[in-house]
């Protein structure tokens, strides 16, 4: 199902298959990092950074043209405004990673230890361009015995 859901996912434009890898490894590392520290504060720089990097992907592909146009406007300049094309459920996949993040961090699901299983849940393509967009936990089940 993992290979199937990056093969429809990079059937658009594979190059931004590395935003849902760099997305997903990101979050995940940062849940592994969380589940083995008990120190409370470098667990919230687990989650904060893994928020900012996720947050950041999605921030540039939404907003990009908006504030460089806003920019030009103000301060009448000529940056150049490149057209960047919206990947294919990028809001989807980048929520789903950051509910995982932060039910790790306040304890509420056990973290997954596969990245395959955690690449699976973020990438599913039966959800991943329509939605909803679900929860780790009610999902973790499923993922671990295959159903």
């Amino acid at each position: 199902m993992l290979l199937f859901s990056l093969v429809f996912y990079s059937w658009g434009e594979p190059k931004l298959l590395i935003l849902i890898l760099i997305c997903s490894f990101t979050c995940y590392l940062a849940g592994i990092l969380m589940h083995y520290t008990q120190n409370a504060r470098k667990r919230r720089i687990y989650l904060t950074i893994s928020t900012c990097v996720v947050l950041g992907i999605l921030a540039f592909f939404k907003y990009w043209t908006f504030l460089v146009g806003n920019i030009n406007y103000v301060l009448k300049t000529q940056f150049p405004i490149w057209e960047i094309a919206l990947p294919l459920g990028i809001s989807f996949y980048t929520f789903q990673a950051l509910t995982y993040v932060i039910d790790v961090y306040r304890r509420k699901t056990e973290v997954q230890k596969s990245f395959a299983m955690f690449l699976l849940y973020i990438s599913m393509f039966p959800q991943l361009v329509a939605g909803p967009i679900v929860t780790y936990s009610h999902i973790a089940e499923q993922l671990d015995t295959g159903q």
